[in-house]
């Protein structure tokens, strides 16, 4: 599957991306307090269908989509319930609410099924809506149907008669899914904002954008976002560069955090901490780089600068409370072996990844998912982990693991 920039350059051609939900991230309980002792304490094995698994936020449940069969089994590797019908969608765009009641995601917009777009031999994106998933009855529902076959649709096309294409929806309660929203003319991408339970969608912003983000993470109250940014043309010249921007939902007060590479952008639940992580994808630990930052800081009078910090990080996974975070750390491998190495490690300071940090287990995990490239895992309320575990036999076989913390 294509990433990044490769896929907005396609796009790009043919028409001229560990990411949290806002709010309501628990539905009963309050999450984990911190504890500076955990432990790994259990490694299970799970039974999964091999392809793309999500463990919800309140660590009850479990999401699988392959072979376009969407189902949901429980945190023990059951299965509950498949959806009603065979689903085409986007891996990097399933979203859990709250209380694991429903999913959202969209149709693949970057991506065909059968392989990386092909501009010349003339095939399509699938042109997105808005899709939940009842867990509870298996029923699957299109929120933003626009009376389009996505099948039928080649969106390079001009004009393309108004057809919506929307994309990267991020649950802000558990009622309501926020997503954005591309115009016909590709010059602006409005913030929309839609109930899960069905109704017209309202335009809560806009952000001056030739392309819609693949990452973004909202602040706590709504109302500022940071996001990576695809830049194809720059004063008429193609320059095609890739930063984080932050700004509010109106595309005002813009400040650029990062710049040079392409990042997933992700919050800490209690808004204070954000993160910009290399796309597992384009990881290159020979120039390995991770950056923090403060949103209200970059958004003051004076503005602020992202702090880089110089690890060889594969993927991050904040601590539900907000005060730290779980990572994968690059470590090579030993010259006799096969197998990658990414032990994991643990901060309660999210500024501490590094050499300040506490190695919590020397085997190698890896996030549950094979085409959602842009994905984190999710660290649950219930202090675990859905994990993929390299076998110390063969290389390319993996096996799908629940990770529990707790005090050693």
């Amino acid at each position: 599957m294509s990433s990044g920039p490769t896929r907005l350059l396609a796009l790009s051609l043919a028409t001229a991306a560990t990411a949290l939900p806002l709010t309501g991230c628990f539905d009963d309980d309050d999450p984990p307090a911190p504890s500076p002792d955990l432990e790994v304490v259990d490694v299970q094995s799970l039974d999964l269908p091999p392809g793309d698994a999500y463990l919800s936020p309140d660590g009850r449940r479990i999401a699988t989509y392959a072979g376009r069969e969407l189902c949901v089994y429980t945190a023990d590797g059951d299965k509950v319930r498949c959806a009603d019908r065979p689903i085409d969608l986007d891996p990097n765009s399933v979203q859990w609410n709250s209380d694991g009641s429903r999913l959202v995601y969209t149709e693949d917009f970057w991506d065909e099924d059968d392989g990386d777009l092909d501009v010349e031999a003339g095939e399509t994106e699938q042109e997105p809506d808005i899709w939940t998933f009842q867990t509870g009855s298996g029923e699957v529902t299109d929120l933003t149907d626009d009376g389009v076959d996505p099948a039928d649709v080649d969106l390079r096309d001009q004009p393309r008669n108004d057809q919506a294409v929307d994309t990267l929806p991020m649950w802000i309660d558990g009622s309501t899914i926020r997503f954005f929203r591309s115009d016909d003319e590709w010059d602006t991408v409005a913030v929309m904002q839609i109930p899960a339970a069905g109704g017209e969608p309202e335009q809560v912003g806009t952000l001056p954008l030739k392309f819609p983000p693949e990452s973004v993470a909202y602040t706590p109250d709504g109302e500022q976002a940071a996001y990576d940014r695809w830049i194809p043309y720059h004063d008429g010249k193609f320059v095609g560069t890739q930063d984080v921007a932050l700004s509010n939902l109106r595309g005002r007060d813009v400040e650029t955090i990062v710049e040079g590479s392409r990042y997933t952008v992700s919050l800490s639940s209690d808004g204070d901490d954000a993160l910009a992580v290399p796309y597992r994808l384009d990881f290159d630990p020979s120039n390995p780089s991770i950056y923090t930052f403060d949103p209200s800081a970059a958004l003051s009078v004076d503005g602020g600068d992202a702090t880089e910090l110089d690890e060889e990080v594969q993927w991050a996974a904040w601590r539900p409370s907000g005060d730290g975070l779980i990572y994968a750390e690059f470590n090579e491998n030993d010259e006799d072996s096969d197998l990658l190495e990414f032990p994991l490690r643990i901060v309660t300071d999210v500024n501490d990844v590094g050499d300040d940090a506490r190695e919590l287990s020397d085997r190698s995990f890896l996030p549950p998912f094979l085409h959602a490239d842009l994905r984190a895992p999710v660290w649950s309320k219930q202090n675990t982990m859905l994990l993929r575990e390299q076998s110390d036999d063969e290389p390319t076989d993996f096996q799908y693991v629940l990770v529990r913390l707790g005090k050693g």
